[in-house]
């Protein structure tokens, strides 16, 4: 393989991280500057304009088998991951968001484990338990304890509740994206 094929999926892979770490702070402006609800609205309905050419293009039907767990799914990661992340920011700060993300693929490693039967080494397992430890002292916060730091304590926890539902949503989609 050359190198510039191999090194085009690594620089997409670092935007796309990098634009996704941007996004927080984006949707946090946006809140504190637009009504929560005009906000919402407007954040789904332009995400589906610029995703309908691409769902057009490649539209498949569903098998009627699949409707409910898609459906359970989206629900999933729209409403609950949304919601739950809009209003977080209302209560933590954006960098406690990205810092919380980072366990989603921590999580949805150990949990295919369990619900999709795959294999973890002893080395993963040890990385895995060394990041949930850090991401629960970011979490946790015990060094505050005044009354922001129960409102930031609420943030995390809905930052957290946010995060699960995405590994949640992903791992109940599993069996459709075949």
């Amino acid at each position: 393989m050359s190198r510039q094929k191999t090194t085009l999926p690594i620089v997409a892979l670092i935007l796309a991280y990098v634009m996704w770490g941007l996004n927080v702070p984006i949707i946090k402006i946006g809140i504190a500057s637009i009504p929560f609800a005009v906000f919402m609205v407007f954040r789904f309905i332009a995400a589906s304009l610029i995703l309908l050419p691409l769902a057009v293009r490649t539209w498949k039907p569903l098998k009627r088998k699949y409707l409910w767990r898609m459906v359970i799914s989206s629900f999933l990661w729209v409403v609950l991951t949304a919601l739950t992340l809009n209003i977080g920011l209302l209560y933590a700060p954006s960098m406690n968001a990205g810092v919380i993300n980072l366990l989603g693929p921590l999580l949805l490693c150990v949990l295919s484990v369990e619900f999709l039967r795959e294999r973890m080494s002893f080395k993963t397992m040890i990385g895995v338990v060394v990041a949930f430890s850090g991401a629960a002292v970011i979490i946790g916060k015990p060094w505050e304890v005044s009354l922001t730091g129960q409102s930031v304590m609420i943030g995390n926890a809905l930052y957290f509740i946010s995060m699960l539902g995405a590994v949640v949503s992903a791992l109940v989609a599993k069996p459709v994206l075949k």
